[in-house]
């Protein structure tokens, strides 16, 4: 909802427009069951009164809602939509009001810093939570009223506020009192804002944003609550229905949200057939203009996404990179798309250029199967982990390791967070450990190491660092799972089944628009979608006839899947 176009500047003709557009807000409102006696009363049409008499009683209105609620939340809209008259009528014509008096006088007496008003007052209101809520908002008003004063250089009411309003509130936190005396000993009106990180009289409509934690919501509403409102149902029905693979191509309050299963890519594009044995690998880059394999065959090869998707595989592929001397199992990109590094079933890591294909450096110091690689936020430096149960952190500029840690037990998949911070290793004993990467300390506390029950063979961190996806391998469970583990609770928030995994390393990743979906390799074959939120089974692929091994989800475009799989080919799928 809003103005609707229409010219302020207009004569009445403008005010009747305005009402207009409210009209259907306005007959919902006065047309609930919140004890009006006569709801046409006051309105001005010449449309029969049964037409916007209270609905039928056998009917549910409100659908068990409040109506009196229903009614505040309207009027509080319209406030925050610019119509006060009709927000005014509305109060009127129902009976219903957004504020009580008290409240109201309240918030135009702190709003205009009429602090002995705002003292009068609050004695008066009897809505808070609790007789601690009450000190809080107590304190919370005074504060700005110090702080003000402070600002003014009248230091003389400024300490009377702080000895008989302020402390008799936070008798219990001499700290917070100690701070704000220290306020009175700054030199200037900055040094004050820095000093109290307050931005001064504008901070008064902070101060009344803040109140609602302490006042009833019946008193005084949260700010712009049906607006919240709203917008949270939205979200909600976005997260749902897997938007935009919906049959809507907008959101909208007027019509909810559909599934739309054709719009997800379940049609294999491209099946890209130049290795020579099992591909294990696959991931495209993060600018999405490039795609990556690596095979049993000791080679990878690098594909150009938008020549294979606009003229297909013939003159896509851009480098086949040869030199490793053992199976090829892991690959990833540089930060900035201009490297990667490769490992396998030899000792050798190899650093490749992405322009030319060039090995421009080899990197050996592990004595075992390398198992996976993960770059540092810097680009200058990564980090290996393998059979050998060793970690390194290697220097690029220098080809030598700056940090080895003997883990205790072979490494299977190593994660570093989006921000740098932290390093996740998957071991073989079966629980997932946290290293922090300032000081290369392992993080002990509630949550880590996380413990698991069957072995995890891959891990996928989400991009806002606050979910890994753990596949485990079951050989004598018939139901594997995938487990999306919640980072700032250290406890498990989904389990997607139905694939299968019980001999091979399969790995799973994050995709689509919002990175909704949860994306499976699988021993039968096929390709696993799940609803990330929910964990219901989407769909399932069809492509590929040996186990398919990993999955990547374009970053650029999210409508492109790639699979690698055991019968030697890669599968671009799009819609």
């Amino acid at each position: 909802m809003g103005h609707g176009g229409v010219d302020l500047s207009e004569s009445s003709d403008a005010d009747d427009q305005e009402m207009m557009d409210a009209g259907n807000v306005m007959n919902l409102a006065v047309g609930i069951n919140v004890g009006i006696d006569s709801p046409r009363e006051g309105l001005e049409d010449t449309e029969s009164p049964t037409d916007v008499d209270r609905l039928d009683e056998d009917e549910p209105p409100l659908l068990g809602l409040n109506g009196d609620d229903v009614v505040r939340l309207i009027v509080q809209a319209l406030l925050d939509l610019g119509f006060r008259e009709v927000a005014d009528h509305l109060e009127q014509v129902s009976g219903v009001q957004a504020l009580s008096p008290n409240i109201q006088n309240l918030r135009t007496a702190a709003l205009a810093g009429r602090w002995d008003q705002v003292e009068q007052i609050l004695p008066d209101i009897e809505a808070f939570k609790s007789e601690s809520d009450a000190r809080k908002a107590r304190f919370t008003l005074y504060r700005q009223k110090f702080l003000e004063l402070v600002e003014e250089r009248r230091y003389d009411p400024a300490l009377a506020c702080l000895q008989k309003e302020l402390a008799p509130n936070i008798s219990d936190e001499p700290e917070t009192l100690h701070k704000l005396t220290t306020m009175m000993m700054c030199s200037n009106p900055n040094e004050l804002r820095r000093s109290a990180s307050w931005e001064g009289k504008l901070a008064r409509q902070e101060v009344m944003r803040n109140l609602h934690r302490f006042v009833l919501p019946s008193v005084l509403l949260p700010e712009r609550r049906l607006l919240t409102i709203l917008r949270r149902d939205l979200e909600h029905q976005r997260r749902m229905s897997l938007y935009p693979y919906t049959a809507q191509s907008e959101c909208s309050l007027l019509e909810d949200l559909e599934f739309d299963i054709e719009k997800l890519p379940r049609r294999c594009c491209h099946q890209l057939t130049r290795h020579l044995d099992e591909v294990w690998f696959v991931q495209f880059s993060h600018d999405g203009t490039k795609l990556a394999s690596a095979s049993k065959d000791a080679t990878v090869q690098i594909w150009n996404v938008k020549e294979l998707m606009y003229k297909g595989p013939k003159n896509a592929l851009m480098h086949s990179l040869s030199g490793h001397q053992h199976a090829v199992s892991f690959l990833t990109w540089s930060p900035d798309d201009s490297a990667l590094l490769t490992c396998g079933n030899g000792k050798d890591i190899r650093l490749w250029a992405a322009d030319t294909g060039q090995c421009l450096q080899v990197f050996e110091k592990h004595t075992e199967v390398i198992s996976t690689l993960a770059w540092m936020s810097d680009g200058e430096h990564f980090i290996s982990g393998g059979v050998d149960k060793l970690i390194i952190f290697w220097s690029v500029l220098s080809g030598e390791p700056m940090r080895i840690v003997d883990h205790g037990t072979q490494i299977n998949d190593i994660a570093v967070s989006n921000d740098g911070s932290r390093l996740y290793v998957v071991c073989q004993s079966n629980i997932v450990r946290a290293y922090d990467l300032v000081t290369f300390e392992e993080i002990l506390d509630s949550y880590f190491p996380l413990p698991e029950k069957d072995n995890v063979t891959s891990m996928c961190i989400s991009e806002d660092d606050s979910a890994l996806l753990l596949n485990l391998s079951a050989k004598n469970n018939p139901n594997p799972e995938i487990h999306a583990w919640d980072l700032d609770s250290g406890t498990i928030v989904q389990r997607y089944l139905g694939h299968k995994q019980s001999r091979f390393v399969i790995r799973s990743c994050y995709g689509g628009e919002g990175h909704v979906l949860v994306v499976s390799g699988s021993e039968d074959c096929k390709i696993y979608l799940y609803h990330r939120m929910t964990g219901a089974l989407i769909e399932t692929l069809w492509g590929h006839t040996g186990t398919v091994n990993s999955v990547s989800w374009c970053p650029k475009n999210m409508n492109l899947l790639a699979s690698a799989s055991d019968d030697k080919t890669v599968c671009v799928w799009g819609v």
